[in-house]
């Protein structure tokens, strides 16, 4: 894989957005302020490459936003073009003549080297520079990106009036470069922006903007009373023995949703977080003297609790949708006395004491490692690295922060928790950043410490407009539950991010066989990674909120018992998850796949015989 490829495979969004947590149909949120939006692209430097030019750079340039540039007196359009983006006509006569035409048309002006006009703005497209020909073949390219940022937007212009700011460091040979860019919301519907569906190689070079507030609500399905008990005591008996024996590896369940169900739940998150920041700054080299524990941290190690809805809002009274969930799964916890399974409960949003501290943390670990692109190294247990020969890219901190920080005030991401009353639908308000930032700082910390997770989502969205990347070939499974609208599929209806499995998804859908529930696809020529299981803790709730987490934590169970410890850039590290998809496929009932049924059993999750 080559530095271009590898760099934006590391490259995710931050979008923002709400869920629906089981059945309802989210409302879109209206764009209250214009507020500046996040943007982000990797995109190539090398550009001055003949090949690269003949084929490519016509598209670069119809993708590229603007930049103004005010023309200096006796400035000439080879001076600007050199300046601004390392071509010259006498050595690189292609990419000259491609990006003066490109410039000539953005202003109006036939003749460049007649028609410029001192203390006028040139409009240019917002390229990196050139990247420099190493000559020397001895000579290591760095693998990570070039990285600048760019605010000052001015919509008369339609373009960038300040010089993009760069990161130190970086060799002028780098052949790609992060683009960091903050526009006006309004100003995303004028700009050619990837659909929702978009594979990763259609993402090639395009901006991938962030933010897109939607509303999340959190409700479950009134059913009929439940006949009989979940388990039946002959399988608590045999649940209990298969977690008593030895573990070989330590797995985590994430349940990201609306709260912190407990107090003690609160005080596991809290700790799990400072633990995991720390291990992965110090195994991926993303601190150092003068950058170590964040304040956000320090608060989030020193708290004393967090708040909840009301004095009579803790589990097990149900006035959160988090605290159903832990009731989801208190009949398997509890038969896990040595904790073979750890269950970690992350807030979607700020609404919580501390949440704030706690999201602040993942989501700055995540674009420390963001920022330093494929020059990603881990420190291996053995001292060497992983990827091996790879030079380590340094973090830009500052900017980090700076980022932190406005996807924080994001609008309603503070909005007081709403308990839940008998009948009523549960909002909240979520934003896409923090999607992306949970699920990539996983994806760090397994790598990190050699711990599988399984993150469970219970909720589903509206298709979002924007495409959402997560990191690859990670030591995690994903779970999606697809919500309770027995007329929806959720692969038609594109619901996030349980429509995300379908092949080559990356997600395992969750229905219900309890109640009613979402579909999935019927259609035997396209795989299908879900399942179908009971979901209902009392008479009355009833939901895909409540089945996804129970697989989750079955499928830790059997990866504590029967799993493997996987080495960091190995062959099994990388297929991984792969060979998860396709063991957990061939689980799946052939005749009831065809029909769009996937029901399952404890005992097939666990591949065991049952009682």
């Amino acid at each position: 894989m080559d530095v271009r490829t590898r760099a934006r495979h590391l490259l995710w969004t931050l979008v923002g957005f709400s869920i629906v947590m089981t059945s309802p149909r989210a409302q879109e949120a209206p764009n209250e302020v214009d507020r500046p939006i996040l943007v982000r692209r990797i995109v190539s430097s090398d550009y001055r490459e003949a090949g690269f030019a003949q084929t490519h750079l016509p598209i670069l340039l119809s993708r590229s936003m603007n930049r103004a540039v005010r023309v200096e007196k006796d400035a000439t359009v080879s001076q600007i073009l050199k300046e601004q983006f390392n071509v010259v006509q006498g050595i690189t006569p292609q990419v000259y003549e491609e990006i003066e035409a490109h410039v000539s048309r953005l202003n109006g002006l036939e003749d460049l080297s007649k028609d410029l006009k001192a203390g006028s703005m040139l409009k240019l497209p917002d390229l990196p520079r050139g990247a420099e020909v190493a000559f020397d073949p001895n000579l290591q390219v760095p693998a990570q990106a070039q990285r600048s940022f760019s605010s000052n937007w001015n919509a008369q212009l339609f373009a960038f009036t300040d010089r993009p700011r760069f990161a130190a460091n970086v060799s002028a040979t780098a052949k790609t470069e992060l683009q960091i860019r903050f526009v006006p919301q309004s100003f995303l519907k004028s700009l050619e922006l990837p659909r929702s569906t978009a594979s990763l190689g259609e993402l090639n070079e395009q901006y991938l903007p962030g933010e897109e507030s939607m509303p999340l609500t959190l409700a479950d399905t009134l059913a009929p009373p439940a006949q009989g008990a979940w388990l039946a005591p002959a399988e608590v008996v045999s649940l209990r023995a298969f977690l008593a024996r030895p573990a070989k590896t330590r797995p985590l369940v994430v349940i990201f949703d609306d709260s912190f169900p407990s107090q003690k739940d609160f005080s596991n998150a809290a700790r799990f977080v400072v633990e995991a920041s720390r291990t992965i700054r110090s195994k991926f080299g993303l601190q150092d003297a003068a950058h170590a524990d964040s304040p956000a941290l320090l608060q989030l190690a020193n708290q004393q609790g967090t708040m909840f809805c009301d004095e009579d809002c803790e589990y097990p009274k149900l006035k959160l949708h988090s605290a159903m969930i832990r009731r989801s799964l208190s009949e398997l916890s509890d038969l896990d006395p040595n904790g073979r399974v750890e269950v970690i409960y992350l807030p979607v949003n700020l609404a919580q004491t501390y949440a704030k501290q706690m999201l602040s943390e993942i989501l700055r670990v995540t674009f420390l490692a963001d920022s330093v692109t494929a020059g990603l190294v881990l420190t291996t247990e053995a001292g060497g690295t992983c990827p091996a020969n790879v030079p380590r890219g340094k973090p830009d901190y500052e900017k980090v922060d700076a980022v932190v920080n406005h996807i924080l005030s994001a609008p309603k991401l503070d909005l007081a928790l709403r308990p839940y009353q008998p009948g009523d639908v549960m909002m909240a308000q979520t934003d896409r950043a923090l999607v992306d930032a949970v699920v990539n700082f996983l994806w760090l910390y397994s790598m990190a410490t050699r711990r599988p997770h399984f993150l469970s989502m219970s909720w589903t969205a509206p298709n979002l407009q924007y495409p959402a990347l997560f990191r690859t070939n990670g030591y995690g499974l994903w779970l999606s539950a697809a919500g309770n609208e027995p007329g929806v599929n959720v692969h038609l209806a594109l619901r996030q991010f349980a429509a995300r499995s379908s092949d080559p998804g990356d997600v395992l859908a969750v229905t219900n066989v309890s109640c009613d529930s979402s579909t999935l696809l019927a259609d035997p020529a396209i795989p299908v990674l879900g399942f179908s299981f009971p979901g209902r803790i009392t008479p009355s709730l009833c939901g895909t909120s409540f089945s996804a987490p129970r697989i989750a934590w079955l499928l830790a169970a059997r990866e504590a018992i029967k799993g493997e410890s996987i080495q960091p850039c190995s062959l099994s590290w990388t297929q991984w998850r792969a060979a998860k998809h396709t063991k957990l496929r061939g689980l799946q009932d052939a005749a009831q796949a065809g029909q769009g049924r996937y029901a399952t059993t404890v005992w097939k999750l666990i591949e065991e015989t049952p009682p």
